[in-house]
């Protein structure tokens, strides 16, 4: 999965575009490659607060959902500091009704506005960040969180305003373990077997059900997940 720093550019995906003060603007997330078909998928977006500021769309929904690969059940955004480092991030997640795809393609658009000069990444957060509000796609019927490689971007905000320069971007894979750490990209999907265990499972299952039934006006499917893991 990789963020889109310029989705106006048609089949590249940007890592760095450059905005003026003040100007809105759309970043997307996208499912660049499959190795192993999903039922649906969640995304957490880092961003600097000082810079940038989330812009909601699509009340109550505040981002964009694309629908592609038959997701329609989707949730309503969040915006927290799961990894507690002091920056906010943008979760999402969508999912089927039922089955799997192996589609590719833009999964949500993300708005923002340029609040200060400067340069933000983009950050998808891992599962070794937080083992819940993580970046992924899942599997179907289990639950289980699919290894998947992540891509960020960078977003400039200057004082005169600008356009997109965006810089293509090596394609990131998904459903398994890529070498791309001279590309800048990182990894989720942790190594270690026992960290995807049947609390991981739990989440993730009872955070694409959810998306499944609809129930998507409790806010997040990964909150509901917690729930009712520790219940």
């Amino acid at each position: 999965m990789a963020v889109d720093a310029d989705p106006s550019t048609e089949d590249i995906v940007d890592t760095s575009a450059s905005r003026g003060m003040e100007e809105e603007f759309e970043v997307s997330t996208n499912i660049t490659a499959v190795g192993t078909p999903y039922f649906g998928y969640q995304m957490s977006i880092e961003f600097d607060d000082g810079i940038l500021a989330f812009v909601p769309v699509e009340p109550p929904m505040g981002i964009v959902y694309t629908g592609f690969g038959g997701m329609s059940s989707d949730a309503v955004a969040l915006v927290q500091d799961d990894d507690s480092d002091g920056l906010p991030e943008i979760y999402g997640a969508s999912a089927r009704n039922t089955g799997t795809t192996t589609a590719t393609g833009r999964a949500n658009n993300v708005r923002f506005r340029c609040t200060a000069p400067g340069t933000t990444s983009l950050h998808l957060l891992t599962s070794s960040e937080s083992a819940t509000y993580h970046t992924s796609t899942v599997d179907y019927p289990f639950g289980d969180f699919i290894t998947t490689t992540l891509q960020d971007a960078s977003i400039t905000c200057s004082s005169a305003a600008a356009s997109p320069t965006p810089t293509a971007a090596a394609p990131a894979a998904v459903g398994g373990i890529a070498d791309l750490s001279a590309a800048g990209i990182s990894q989720a999907g942790p190594s270690d077997p026992s960290t995807v265990g049947p609390g991981s499972r739990a989440t993730a299952c009872a955070a694409l059900t959810l998306a499944a039934t609809g129930v998507v006006a409790m806010a997040a499917f990964a909150w509901y997940a917690r729930r009712r893991r520790l219940g």
